[in-house]
């Protein structure tokens, strides 16, 4: 019996522990519309619906379906409480419709019908006028030739599961505007008029840019590299809509350099200047400092600038997408400018100048302790006054600089050890600088112990520099440089210049072989942009150089007008030299001799490759038009021919007359009295009267 009792007892525990696991599964699943309910459980927190297979919670005793569920859905439910849930019921079943959102956002867009996406939609259904057109994306392009109705609904399935949208509103189409026929044109795009447009909007690479009246847009400073470019025409009234997108056009656009912003000046206490077509923003400098950036042709100046000596503003011109533009050229804003120059009455005031400054010399100045001002873009008056025993090159490099009224007394010894280097007594380099009625008066030896290099007697090498009434007199002794009594080289014609009223006094004693070139006036000309004009050379050369000549040693380009050579060229190289009166050797083409004469006595070796001539050494052959026009040589102190390679050279322009033949030179062919001081013992220039 005792047996029995506990047996029982088991069963009991058993059965009541299995009972405190599970509840009571939900019954009665009813569903109606797109909502599922059941009996609620005694003691269920909540249920767990799953539905096609994915589960989800709710505390209700119902389950609405979500948005785009439809077609058989299998449906069961199970009750919670904490951790204890009870069993699914057995699964329903039921063919369950939903039906498309109609779509929003219907507009005419040129000659498009377009509309927002609408979730699930089958496809669309377009009807234009009562016709019904199908349409697989959120748009439909139809080009309307008259007013008419439109609407538009969301298509469901063929199983009457997914049901289609109501119409959306109908709306009226207008007529498009015809689509642009767009081209390439240099930097930019044409487009043909569109009729009825009030303009046209500009897409690159699909993104809207601008818009224009023109039919016209350029695209230089505003974008670089390939892009593609389509055009819209704009309607300006209620009968029309913008057309289509025109069909691309490629264009390759290089990579601008921004112009100089010009025409800097103050207006009160706004530093203001031209804007720059293509500039995004300003840089602004100070003595050469960044000192900030702004987005409009404008700057509100500080005090500081306007109180300080030396303020010289610049501006340079920025953008993302072009490179940026060289610095403008300078303001003076300081106490001392361009109107009031700093005075200099000391080596240590000058030592002590601002590389954009302007100056005035009130003294002579001792410059044996200078070492030469780096780079210089101001200006210097020297009021007449000298620069005494320097040592070395005043300047290593003047950059848009202006040097006048100022004397140079020097006496140097250089040793220049890179190949290319160059010095002359006022200025090693010129670049886009202006000298003038200054005097030079120097002895002194140059030489390069690395390849070779180039002398001058004012300027080592000279880039579209003008020179006005500037003279040297004196010495220089060189090795392995092409030297020149004025400048050992110009080059570079990145802009007009000109040197006028000129002269070199001068001795020179020029080693280097085939590798250097030599000459009175200048050594070596090659920028087709230079003019020289009545200037002159008094020499007496003596060298081994290649190319030797009383005015050019080696002219490759240029222009040499109204301009004379005197005194003697010795050269002493027994291999290969080409050695003249006036020019040692002259290329045919960009190169222009006029009105010129040389007085010059020359001597040189015998031999098949010394070329020698009592204007020049050689002159390339070919069919170039004259490189001559009325020039003359002296053959009394020069009785050879008047060019060295005459079997092969031209020679048309140039004639030999003996020295009392030049003396009664008349005023003709160019030779004017305003110019030539003619009718003397020899002809002369009509400054030198002065």
């Amino acid at each position: 019996m005792k047996k029995f009792l506990f047996l029982i007892f088991i069963l009991t525990a058993a059965c009541l522990m299995t009972a405190c696991g599970k509840f009571g599964m939900p019954t009665d699943l009813r569903f109606e519309g797109r909502t599922l309910t059941w009996d609620k459980v005694a003691k269920a927190s909540g249920y767990v619906v799953d539905i096609n297979g994915t589960e989800y919670e709710t505390e209700e005793n119902s389950y609405t379906l979500a948005d785009g569920v439809y077609g058989v859905v299998a449906m069961r439910v199970k009750a919670v409480s904490g951790s204890k849930e009870s069993e699914y019921t057995e699964t329903l079943r039921k063919s369950v419709t939903w039906q498309l959102d109609v779509p929003q956002n219907v507009v005419q867009d040129g000659g498009r019908i377009r509309w927002d996406e609408v979730p699930f939609a089958q496809g669309y259904v377009v009807s234009i006028g009562g016709v019904q057109y199908a349409a697989e994306e959120a748009y439909y392009d139809y080009v309307p030739t008259a007013r008419t109705e439109f609407k538009v609904l969301a298509k469901g399935n063929y199983d009457g599961t997914l049901l289609s949208s109501a119409y959306s509103e109908a709306l009226m189409l207008k007529r498009a505007l015809a689509t642009p026929s767009a081209t390439a044109s240099g930097t930019g795009v044409s487009w043909n008029i569109v009729n009825n447009a009030s303009g046209y909007e500009v897409y690159v690479n699909g993104e809207r840019v601008d818009e224009t009246s023109s039919t016209h847009y350029d695209f230089r400073y505003k974008f670089a590299g390939e892009i593609s470019v389509a055009i819209k025409a704009v309607s300006g009234s209620d009968e029309y809509v913008d057309s289509l997108l025109s069909e691309e056009v490629s264009l390759m656009l290089a990579k601008e350099t921004l112009g100089v912003p010009t025409n800097l000046r103050m207006e009160g206490k706004t530093l203001v200047w031209n804007a720059v077509t293509g500039a995004t923003r300003y840089v602004l400098f100070n003595n050469k400092e960044e000192i900030g950036t702004v987005s409009e042709n404008r700057y509100t100046v500080p005090q500081e600038y306007l109180d300080a000596d030396i303020a010289e503003l610049q501006v340079r011109a920025d953008s993302d997408v072009s490179d940026s533009s060289p610095l403008s050229e300078a303001l003076s804003v300081g106490k001392y400018n361009e109107s009031n120059p700093k005075p200099i009455a000391s080596y240590a005031d000058f030592a002590a100048i601002n590389p954009t400054g302007h100056y005035k010399l009130t003294k002579d100045i001792d410059m044996s302790a200078a070492e030469g001002i780096e780079l210089f873009e101001g200006a210097v008056d020297g009021n007449g006054f000298a620069l005494k025993n320097v040592k070395t090159a005043v300047f290593d490099r003047l950059e848009g600089a202006e040097i006048k009224n100022l004397t140079v007394e020097a006496n140097v010894s250089v040793t220049m050890t890179k190949n290319g280097d160059a010095f002359g007594t006022l200025a090693r380099r010129a670049v886009g600088a202006r000298i003038e009625n200054c005097k030079i008066i120097a002895d002194a030896v140059v030489q390069c112990d690395n390849g070779t290099a180039y002398a001058g007697g004012v300027i080592g090498v000279a880039e579209y520099t003008d020179m006005i009434s500037v003279s040297f007199v004196g010495t220089l002794t060189t090795s392995y440089c092409t030297v020149g009594g004025l400048a050992g080289k110009a080059y570079n014609p990145a802009a007009a210049s000109e040197w006028k009223y000129c002269s070199a006094d001068v001795d020179i004693t020029a080693t280097g072989g085939e590798s250097v070139f030599c000459g009175g006036f200048i050594g070596q000309l090659t920028d087709n942009l230079l003019v020289i004009r009545q200037s002159k050379a008094d020499v007496g050369i003596t060298t081994d150089a290649s190319y030797s000549g009383g005015f050019v040693g080696y002219m490759g380009t240029g222009t040499v007008e109204d301009c004379y050579s005197t005194g003697s060229v010795i050269n002493r190289n027994a291999s290969v030299a080409h050695t003249g009166g006036f020019i040692g050797r002259m290329e045919g083409y960009n190169n222009k001799a006029v009105r010129c004469i040389a007085m010059t006595a020359v001597t040189a070796p015998s031999g098949e490759k010394i070329k020698t001539g009592g204007f020049v050494g050689v002159t390339a052959g070919g069919t170039y038009g004259s490189v001559y026009e009325n020039c003359f040589y002296d053959n009394t102190v020069a009785p050879i021919d008047s060019i060295g390679n005459s079997d092969t050279g031209r020679k048309d322009g140039i004639t030999a007359k003996s020295t009392e033949e030049l003396a009664q030179l008349p005023y003709e062919n160019g030779f004017i009295q305003a110019v030539w001081s003619l009718g003397g013992a020899a002809p002369r220039l009509a400054w030198e009267k002065d």
